[in-house]
């Protein structure tokens, strides 16, 4: 990620890899609280399920605010294997947890 480290802060990065969800059939939506528009998907993964056994899918909710980024996914089919690096951060109205997707090249 191309942000810079302030005093008191640490860069949640991650890495995640699955399969592509359009949410909503690939709605565009508006931030609450920070009024841009931003594009709302998701990455399913599995994770191994240790008391019923099996696996079991979480969905990885990623939202991506840059154009450049927008098309890259929205080029992708549904189910298409995605692999992005972002940064975990949370809704300042919601709380909800997300991945912050802004670099195609990562």
């Amino acid at each position: 990620m191309t942000m810079q480290p302030q005093e008191n802060y640490w860069n949640n990065e991650v890495a995640v890899t699955g399969k592509l969800h359009f949410v909503n059939g690939g709605q565009h939506y508006v931030g609450k609280h920070s009024k841009k528009p931003y594009f709302k998907f998701a990455i399913r993964t599995e994770t191994a399920d240790n008391v019923n056994g099996g696996y079991r899918p979480n969905y990885i909710i990623v939202r991506a605010y840059n154009s450049e980024v927008i098309s890259a996914v929205k080029s992708k089919e549904e189910g298409d294997i995605i692999s992005i690096v972002g940064e975990l951060v949370s809704s300042r109205g919601s709380g909800e947890m997300f991945v912050l997707y802004s670099d195609v090249d990562e």
